[in-house]
């Protein structure tokens, strides 16, 4: 699988599982996202950032990329702290799903629309397998 569809994918799972703790709040729910998104953000960085920031033209947008990890990472650990009916915990995680939307926005609206053509076929089939290896590591 290219690099690119599996991240695309991830994508769709976390907007899915952020739509229902928007919908219904929930420890366990909250729990399982943070835990696929420090896996997908770390994988990311990792492995999938590392070989795209080696292509013309993406370092400024790697660069914005890993500082939205940064705020994504730290909004994750304040919202752990809270209960889900604290009003607090309501109020980050709607500033969490932002960011996070935006992120993933940007990311599938430029960067990887400037990346694909640029990555070679059997290349990006490679780092999907060590971005999976990445996110299998970063989970144990």
């Amino acid at each position: 699988m290219h690099v690119i569809d599996h991240l695309i994918e991830e994508h769709d799972q976390v907007k899915k599982v952020m739509e229902q703790l928007t919908e219904k709040p929930q420890k366990r729910l909250f729990e399982q996202l943070r835990k696929t998104l420090d896996q997908h953000l770390g994988g990311e960085e990792e492995v999938v950032y590392r070989a795209m920031d080696e292509l013309p033209g993406l370092h400024r947008m790697l660069l914005e990329g890993i500082e939205e990890h940064r705020i994504v990472r730290r909004l994750l650990a304040e919202i752990e702290k809270l209960e889900p009916k604290d009003e607090r915990w309501q109020a980050k995680f709607k500033v969490l799903r932002e960011n996070v939307e935006h992120h993933l926005a940007e990311e599938e609206g430029q960067v990887f629309p400037q990346a694909r053509p640029l990555m070679d076929e059997d290349v990006a089939e490679e780092l999907d397998v060590r971005y999976a290896e990445a996110e299998k590591r970063i989970a144990a």
